[in-house]
């Protein structure tokens, strides 16, 4: 066998840094994945702050001037402009930067553009508006739609036109770069977006979480109904499931958040259905799920593979997830979860009744999410061999 450095130089740039949580976990697994297959990969990231001064800093209500000079700092990395005629795998653009971006692009032969979420068509990056119950899509058509809604890109700010431009920059620069997708409805949107001449490879996500003989049985002592797991966001479902929470007195609802940061986004709550215990998975959300019925994953956007869903799905009794336009939920087995409507009162009746029938999906759904992650392992692997992998 040839040495590793017979390889071509494969270049993982990424705004997220490779991390314990999130998707810097599944970066973290990529990186992993690359490595054992011998792939001759360098590392090039923007490091998250993550510590008690940026968790003061939030409390005093500056982290947005704060984050924004020190994203502009950090993406002046001169090494950046070091990198060239090699094979990049971009992930994150936001947070890596545009101008970045595009320099990675102009001067590299071959581009691989990793799709975390939707910020190639949604500055807000995750297409929700509030108070609406599906996901918009208003801006495949319209980029300027954005405006009337008043959409602000997240998690960085970029003007409105900053982001036209960059995504006309993609849109001319798309036969030169690959979309790696997570599922087959990110695809279908990528389409929508750029034409169906737009060269795509399906990838799945796995964190690398998911431990096939891990002893995963669920709790029968239950002390909750429903648990929301997810992030704290208005298009993860948050008010939804509070809505449920109203509307169902009699059954007991739990957040894995405190109450003050629930309440710093929705407003006050006086639900005495409702518990606030904060916790990540790491300490306490895990135990959590096993002393609940049914795990609610309410993303109201076109959410690709969200971490939180795979691990409910793993672990839980029984999951709850809402149909959204061109969301990885859509592409879920019906017979692995409680698939919920359109219709509040129904789904409040099909939860009931789960509730009733002590309904558990455990079984089929913990197997299902194995064979899920060792597909996305193996058509990473195929990725591998297949496209990063070229002697020089």
């Amino acid at each position: 066998m040839k040495r590793q450095d017979n390889y071509d130089q494969v270049y993982v740039v990424s705004g997220i840094q490779p991390s314990r949580k999130g998707a810097g976990k599944f970066i973290s697994h990529f990186i992993d994945i690359l490595t054992k297959e011998n792939v001759n990969v360098k590392l090039f990231y923007l490091k998250t702050p993550e510590n008690k001064i940026v968790k003061t800093i939030k409390r005093l209500g500056l982290i947005k001037p704060i984050k924004e000079l020190y994203y502009y700092f950090k993406r002046k990395d001169r090494s950046l402009a070091d990198i060239s005629d090699s094979t990049i795998v971009l992930f994150h653009p936001q947070s890596l930067g545009l101008k970045n971006t595009k320099t990675m692009i102009e001067n590299n032969d071959k581009i691989f553009y990793y799709v975390l979420d939707n910020f190639f068509f949604c500055k807000k990056s995750y297409n929700y508006i509030n108070k609406e119950n599906n996901a918009c899509l208003r801006c495949i058509k319209n980029i300027d739609e954005s405006l009337k809604n008043d959409c602000k890109p997240f998690p960085n700010y970029y003007s409105h036109q900053e982001y036209i431009r960059f995504i006309e920059y993609i849109t001319l620069k798309k036969e030169k770069i690959t979309f790696l997708t997570q599922n087959k409805n990110q695809t279908l949107l990528l389409k929508k977006m750029f034409g169906n001449n737009v060269s795509t490879i399906q990838l799945g996500m796995n964190t690398g979480e998911i431990e096939e003989n891990k002893d995963n049985d669920v709790n029968i002592n239950f002390v909750y109904d429903f648990l929301y797991h997810n992030t704290l966001s208005y298009a993860k479902g948050l008010s939804y499931f509070i809505s449920l929470c109203n509307s169902l007195p009699e059954y007991k609802f739990v957040i894995p958040y405190s109450k003050h940061d629930v309440e710093s986004l929705v407003g006050k709550l006086g639900l005495s259905n409702l518990s606030f215990i904060p916790c990540t998975w790491n300490n306490g959300l895990l135990e959590l799920i096993n002393k609940t019925r049914i795990t609610i994953v309410p993303s109201l956007w076109s959410a690709p593979v969200e971490g939180a869903l795979l691990k409910s799905l793993y672990y839980s009794n029984a999951v709850a997830i809402l149909r959204s336009n061109f969301s990885f939920a859509d592409e879920i087995p019906a017979d692995i979860c409680i698939k919920l409507s359109d219709d509040f009162e129904t789904n409040k009746s099909m939860l009931i009744d789960s509730i009733k029938n002590n309904t558990s999906l455990h079984d089929k759904s913990s197997r299902w999410v194995v064979d899920y992650a060792v597909s996305s392992d193996n058509e990473l692997i195929k990725f591998a061999k297949k496209h990063l992998r070229f002697y020089k």
